[in-house]
């Protein structure tokens, strides 16, 4: 199982050698087994049945707590210093942020975070050094406070300076390094925002679904109250100007106080008033335009709208539910009593929707005056188009930036009852319109379609072959239009995107989360609950996905499976070592699934034997060789899990653990549903398979076709370039000869037999042929026979006729650096010194231009 341990691989110090032929029954040990593979109870009862002392082999190295290194406890900055926008899920660390800010964390898992706020550390060189080589045994001492504590969320600051002083405390340096590490210990802690710290616990999707909700709300509550602000004085003044232009502003008092005291013994006020047109001036409003003025600015002047300091958040609980996420009775615990608001309801679906519908109410008021605002600012309001729009204006209406201080309302409870008792309610609220968020605490090792009291013996096979297990997030896909995640507390970073897409879509969410359980008291190995929930994962008892309708019917996947282990695998594999008691080490790769997790708890207890360690037999094999077999091939097969147990005496030994028939189809259940998941996310999906395939194969096809289309044109422009020198040789010669003076140049390697005497030659012409032509035809017939007479001595330097080359390669390919290109890409010699006269003949032969001389050795 892939944990955060310092070990990357888990070593098992003793497996107990199978001798065979030591076991007198053999038949009968097998046949034993086979009947507890077929579900005989009275096998599973006996002294050798497992009871808890067993562990999955991988586990074992993690049964002391403090070799788990994961990412609690968190680190949740305060609002205040917290980023303004939840667009991202990741928290940006000091100096890293886009600004360069520093003090701008969300939240943040505690290893590597003291590393973090050391990115731009002003400290001398020794100081740093100490600071940093103590980072983890800080980190030590933080999580040994937190872990004292009440599971209180607990002062960042004040958890940092008791464990820079435990720190402090248990090192003993020198004078002088003390000084130095506590000084870099007070620079942490300057640079340490304002926060607190979370330990693993149940109510960490709460705490961190408010703490996005109270970001997403303070990112935009500033500039709304900005925006009211401006829009009601802008009101005031328009009402004012619309005061001004009444009758009563030209009357005499009004002249009057507009003149001053003083100017009374100037100018008659009545007469001034009588001076003035009253028939002409600006146009005043229609009185019901004056009315809707009005209005707006008394609902964007109210309080009670405006001033609103800090989001909403609101629980809502049956009555009957269980104590899931730790809450029972009608008060909060007092970690959640500062945030959330609780209430309880017979109907917690309906009273959900009741206190999302009140709340709403007050903002769409609010943005649906701010409109109106702006329009009559903006003297753009129309009541033929905007009366009937503001008329039926709800909070569907609203932007996406408004609906940042939409009220939070979530609806929390456990998987198995909803499943029992609420289905039509939840049926109702993920058909709604309304972004409320549903929160169900599911077990991982349970079926929350039915109901514990009244839930069959597992034994039985018709019920076995007969039953799946409901899956909660699955029925919520059947929606389409809700927003679905499945996530845990033990990968927080899937939780924050989870929360942070659900809030974003204005749409109701379903979150399936499993949580934390201790290993029942019964059990001799307990194990801690991250550990035990972390297992749960890595298993596919709880795989985790989102699913988010608002990018289906665009050619993507709604569905995604980040953050599970090897997604594209039934089951995650890691290597395990173990030694046999003769000292020889072997590492075998094995897979981490369901029925490792099922060991973990009592009700699957049953489901497990112990085999001999003497015994085998070839009917036994290894539980991931089982799977892999197709159903007409495990007949007669027998499946078995390595685990761990504590041979008294003797250290940790490993011992094979048949595994009933019953557990197997559980398993089987498990593989199908995972595998379902992959299909919907497009991992191993058929049609996609296909479609991969035929893409491959038209790809692979136009390729060929393309190499067959390169070489023909390849061949022909070849076969063009030999042609076109070839014609270029022949017409050069032609210019050559056509200048030559025949008659004066005696050819001096022809025999007198062999050409004859010119007065012969002219004897011999036809009538009317030219001269010349015929001395062409001598001087060229002399040529032939010069050089079938007489090879020319080769020169000792080798060269190339460079205009007969085709640049066919074959030179360049044998030797790049003696044979070159020049700028019309036809070769020439290069770097004598790079090759051997062998090479200078071997190119001359596969030439075919024949352009390649290679001279004489030396």
């Amino acid at each position: 199982m892939k944990t955060h341990s310092d070990a990357d691989l888990v070593t098992i110090p003793l497996r107990p050698q199978t001798v065979a032929g030591k076991v007198p029954s053999k038949d009968d040990a097998v046949s034993l087994l086979r009947g507890f593979y077929l579900g005989d109870s009275e096998i599973s009862q006996t002294e050798e049945s497992v009871h808890g002392q067993y562990l999955p082999a991988f586990l074992s190295p993690y049964r002391d707590e403090s070799t788990l290194r994961h990412d609690y406890p968190l680190f949740v900055a305060s609002p205040s210093d917290a980023p303004s926008s939840i667009s991202g899920t990741r928290a940006s660390l000091p100096g890293h942020d886009e600004k360069g800010n520093s003090g701008q964390l969300g939240i943040f898992p505690l290893p590597g975070l003291f590393k973090n706020l050391m990115a731009d550390f002003p400290a001398e060189t020794n100081q740093r050094r100490l600071l940093q080589e103590n980072l983890i045994r800080l980190e030590k001492h933080v999580i040994g406070i937190i872990d004292q504590g009440t599971g209180m969320p607990q002062d960042a600051n004040a958890v940092l300076s008791r464990a820079a002083s435990r720190l402090l405390d248990s090192l003993r340096l020198g004078e002088k390094q003390h000084e130095q590490l506590e000084a870099g210990l007070e620079q942490l802690a300057k640079r340490m925002p304002a926060g607190h710290f979370l330990s693993f616990n149940q109510h960490i999707p709460l705490h961190i679904l408010a703490h996005m909700a109270k970001l997403r709300f303070l990112s935009q509550y500033q500039k709304t109250l900005d925006e009211v602000k401006r829009l009601a004085t802008g009101l005031a003044a328009l009402l004012e100007i619309e005061q001004n232009k009444s009758i009563e502003a030209i009357e005499p008092k009004m002249v009057l106080g507009s003149i001053g005291p003083s100017g009374n013994r100037f100018m008659d006020p009545l007469a001034l008033s009588n001076l003035m047109d009253h028939s002409q001036g600006s146009r005043n409003m229609p009185p019901e335009r004056v009315q809707r003025v009005r209005e707006t600015l008394q609902i964007l002047e109210d309080e009670r709208i405006t001033d609103v300091g800090s989001s909403r958040l609101t629980l809502v609980r049956g009555i009957t539910t269980d104590e899931a996420w730790g809450l029972s009775g009608a008060l909060l615990p007092p970690d959640l009593s500062a945030e959330w608001e609780l209430q309880q309801s017979p109907d917690p679906f309906a009273t959900a929707l009741a206190i999302f519908d009140e709340q709403a109410s007050a903002l769409v008021r609010l943005v649906r005056a701010m409109r109106i605002a702006s329009l009559e600012l903006d003297d753009t309001y129309d009541p033929k188009i905007h009366d009937p729009w503001f008329e039926d204006f709800d909070w569907l209406a609203l932007s996406e930036e408004e609906s940042k201080l939409a009220p939070i309302v979530v609806l929390v409870g456990s998987a198995a009852n909803v499943a029992r008792n609420g289905l039509s309610g939840l049926s109702r609220l993920l058909r709604s319109d309304r972004p409320i968020q549903v929160l169900l605490e599911v077990n991982p090792i349970t079926d929350p379609g039915i109901d514990p009291g009244t839930e069959p013996e597992i034994e039985s096979d018709h019920i076995v072959s007969n039953h799946s297990r409901m899956e909660m997030g699955y029925l919520g896909m059947s929606y389409r239009q809700a927003t679905i995640t499945q996530s845990s507390a033990t990968r927080p970073l899937h939780l924050l995107e989870s929360f942070a897409m659900a809030l974003q879509r204005e749409r109701p969410a379903l979150h399936i989360l499993g949580l934390g359980y201790s290993a029942p008291e019964n059990s001799q190995r307990p194990l801690s609950p991250w550990l035990m929930e972390s297992a749960a994962v890595e298993s596919r008892a709880h795989p985790l996905f989102h699913y988010d309708p608002e990018i289906g019917g665009k050619w993507q996947v709604p569905l995604s499976l980040d953050h599970n282990p090897a997604p594209a695998s039934d089951w995650p594999a890691y290597p395990l070592q173990y030694r046999t008691e003769d000292g020889t080490v072997t590492e075998v790769e094995m897979t981490f699934g369901f029925i490792d997790y099922a060991l973990l708890h009592p009700r699957w207890w049953r489901h497990f034997h112990p085999v001999p360690d003497t015994l085998d037999a070839k009917e036994i094999m290894h539980l991931d060789d089982y799977l892999a077999l197709e159903p007409e091939q495990i007949k007669n097969r027998l499946p078995f899990l390595w685990a761990v147990y504590d041979d008294q005496g003797r250290g940790t030994r490993l011992r094979r653990l048949i595994v009933s028939r019953a557990l197997i189809l559980a398993c089987f259940d498990r593989r199908e549903f995972w595998r379902t998941l992959q299909a919907l996310a497009g991992v191993h999906n058929r049609h996609v398979e296909i479609a991969v395939a035929r893409a491959t194969t038209e790809a692979r096809d136009k390729a060929e076709r393309q190499q067959v289309t390169l070489i023909a044109e390849h061949r022909a422009e070849l076969a063009r370039v030999r042609q076109e020198a070839g014609a270029d040789t022949l017409r050069r010669l032609t210019e050559t000869l056509l200048t030559m003076d025949l008659v004066s140049t005696p050819i001096a390697s022809a025999d007198s037999d062999t050409i004859p005497p010119s007065s012969t030659i002219d004897e011999a012409l036809p009538d009317g042929q030219d001269r010349r032509t015929q001395e062409i035809d001598i001087a060229v017939e002399s040529v032939s026979v010069s050089v079938s007479v007489s090879d020319p001595e080769p020169t000792a330097e080798p060269w190339i006729d460079t205009p007969l080359c085709t640049t066919c390669n074959e030179c360049t390919d044998l030797n790049p650096k003696l044979f070159v290109y020049n700028e019309d890409k036809q070769a020439e010699i290069g770097d004598l010194t790079a090759g051997t006269h062998d090479d200078l003949v071997k190119a001359a032969e596969i030439c075919p231009a024949q352009c390649i001389h290679p001279g004489i050795p030396t």
